[in-house]
């Protein structure tokens, strides 16, 4: 087992994460007694309550082998992040939140934050660390992705609140990948151009769209299959470099050029 560190407590510029206590049981079955959130988690029961929440706090928490945090916003505990099953050079993320603050970037701030810690110091010979998301899960999916995780693989898991199988997504973030993207973190991609054409007969008045930065345009230059297929491979590995990318648009319908631009998301 490796060596840790003991941390009582993490802030990042809206969070603070600390230890659960047992006057944290009310705000855990509210928000795991949700099913909106039991259902994309692998091991939260359903219906869940009180006793559930104090067998967390009590039992789960306690582990050796993990370090688990209460997600605090505001005052308020809003979700739980956490590293289990740590051992030797590997340990094990997972997270879940309140459905109130979904889609307000407190996953990623949070585990962002405890990875760093872990990483940093917090886990002494600390090379790895797994996750997993359902393939359902788009948020998940997008959390992992803004934190560095590749993807190993997939395959079916059992879901307690729902009970069956889901296809599981496996993930990965190394050290490694951690360093490189803390020493040269990937620049915006604020310069792509939209190339779109109008031919007749397809939908949404005809348009298709390609998309790539100004590098791989001229490496395809005048393949606009070639450049379409780069620039969906980039959205699909790092999707969170397109939030609030510029753009420009430059279509062509019947001769006649038509300009515009916006913002990508």
């Amino acid at each position: 087992v490796m060596a840790t560190t003991a941390v009582s407590s993490i802030t990042t510029p809206r969070l603070l994460l600390r230890p659960f206590a047992r006057s944290d049981t009310a705000a855990i079955a509210s928000h795991c007694g949700d099913l909106r959130v039991a259902r994309m988690c692998r091991v939260v029961p359903h219906p869940y309550g009180i006793a559930e929440a104090e067998f967390f706090v009590d039992q789960v928490c306690s582990r050796a082998d993990g370090r688990i945090y209460a997600i605090v916003l505001g005052g308020h505990v809003v979700g739980c992040v956490g590293l289990e099953s740590i051992s030797g050079e590997s340990a094990t993320l997972g997270y879940w939140l309140g459905a109130e603050t979904w889609g307000l970037g407190v996953a990623t701030e949070a585990a962002g934050a405890l990875i760093d810690h872990a990483f940093g110091g917090l886990l002494d010979g600390l090379e790895r660390i797994e996750s997993g998301y359902w393939s359902e899960n788009v948020g998940s999916a997008k959390v992992q992705s803004k934190l560095g995780f590749s993807l190993l693989g997939r395959g079916p898991l059992l879901c307690l609140a729902r009970g069956c199988e889901l296809e599981q997504q496996y993930t990965r973030l190394t050290r490694l990948e951690w360093h490189r993207r803390r020493v040269a973190p990937p620049p915006p991609m604020s310069a792509f151009e939209l190339l779109a054409s109008f031919p007749q007969g397809l939908p949404l008045g005809g348009l298709k769209a390609v998309c790539a930065p100004a590098a791989d345009r001229a490496a395809f230059e005048g393949d606009e299959t070639a450049i379409e297929a780069v620039w969906r491979a980039r959205r699909a590995s790092q999707p969170s470099l397109f939030n609030g990318a510029k753009f420009r648009f430059v279509g062509v319908e019947g001769g006649t050029g038509v300009e515009g631009g916006g913002e990508g998301g």
